[in-house]
């Protein structure tokens, strides 16, 4: 018998990662991204509660975290979603969980070795690199300096936080299964369908990825935005808009930009929305560009009311929901591993992708 899940994530994307990976079990699932004021009401068999912690500072993500638990009922399975990219305040919220749980410890494997990213003798790799070396060393904030966990995060032993070695999925098995009730399960997508699939044994069901195969890409009332500083959008079947490099630098405001936008739209019914200047980092800036690109989506989705809109990016998920008043997804759907399609309560299709993950 399924106990209810609830899953705790730091952005947007994350999140309708593991509401896609729960709906593929054939669960029912609800996705927040309004955070409760009081005890949580669970009503599906998982829910599954958006943050948006990566983007606050770490007061701000502690004190959000602490909230979240505070508001969770007792008799349920708490899962800590964390960036495979090692990207969040990680170890702050872990520390806070603790606390407001009571639970003893914390298993964190970060690791998705099914996308090629693994722990070997405590560096982390993606794709057999260390991340210090990959794009992931320019992110705007939190850059990784470092590919060797114990120096990222040098406080995590000492709080009771386990980071194994991690190559394979069945390495991610083993350590799921080992866990006791008193051990809080925080990381990255494998681990939570490994807890699925020891969730469902023996006569659950079978299937933890949905879809196979990605439909294909709608190519008329549509808006996609292009949200993350790795973004790669010029395979995309419709015309691309780049944010003008005046904007970028916060020379201008984005009214003129804005027009023209809503004029594009209006000729074509598809258009995608991208950043293609990198030059500026820190999190002040990442901030107002996505707060702008959220700006720039609310006119455009009031001016021509799209069915589809596809974000990529959690921050900039996050950003485009607030400014939509999207709180509460429903009928949730894996079309490709990390890539969930879901319905808003206007009805609009918000399909969502990592940015850290290619477009296919």
């Amino acid at each position: 018998m399924w106990k209810k899940i609830v899953v705790i994530a730091d952005d947007l994307t994350g999140a309708a990662e593991m509401a896609g990976l729960a709906s593929g079990c054939g669960l029912s699932v609800d996705l927040l991204t309004a955070m409760p004021e009081g005890p949580l009401k669970i009503e599906k068999k998982v829910t599954v509660l958006a943050t948006d912690t990566r983007s606050a500072d770490e007061s701000e993500a502690v004190d959000v975290t602490r909230r979240v638990a505070q508001a969770l009922p007792e008799d349920v399975v708490l899962f800590k979603k964390t960036d495979s990219a090692l990207r969040g305040h990680i170890i702050a919220e872990l520390l806070t969980l603790l606390e407001v749980t009571g639970m003893q410890r914390a298993l964190f494997i970060p690791a998705n070795p099914s996308k090629g990213r693994v722990i070997r003798e405590g560096i982390y790799y993606i794709n057999d690199v260390p991340i210090s070396l990959t794009k992931f060393a320019a992110d705007p904030e939190f850059p990784a300096r470092s590919s060797s966990l114990r120096m990222r995060f040098p406080e995590a032993d000492d709080m009771g936080i386990m980071m194994p070695d991690i190559s394979s999925e069945d390495d991610v098995r083993h350590w799921v299964e080992k866990a006791d009730g008193q051990t809080l399960l925080a990381g990255a997508a494998d681990m939570f369908s490994a807890l699925l699939q020891q969730l469902a044994a023996p006569t659950g069901p079978t299937s933890l990825t949905g879809p196979t195969d990605m439909p294909a890409f709608p190519k008329e009332d549509v808006l996609v935005v292009c949200g993350s500083t790795q973004s790669k959008p010029e395979a995309l079947p419709m015309t691309t808009a780049y944010m003008p490099l005046a904007l970028y630098n916060g020379e201008i405001s984005a009214d003129e930009w804005t027009e023209e936008l809503v004029s594009q739209y209006a000729a074509h019914h598809a258009l995608a929305l991208a950043v293609a200047h990198h030059h500026l980092t820190g999190k002040e800036v990442a901030v107002r560009i996505r707060e702008t690109m959220a700006e720039i989506v609310g006119k455009i989705v009031r001016c021509h009311c799209p069915q589809q809109l596809i974000i990529e990016g959690g921050a900039t998920a996050s950003a485009c929901c607030r400014a939509l008043c999207f709180s509460h997804f429903c009928e949730i759907c894996q079309l490709a591993p990390g890539v969930v399609r879901m319905k808003a309560d206007n009805g609009m299709l918000v399909t969502l992708k990592p940015g850290s993950y290619p477009w296919k």
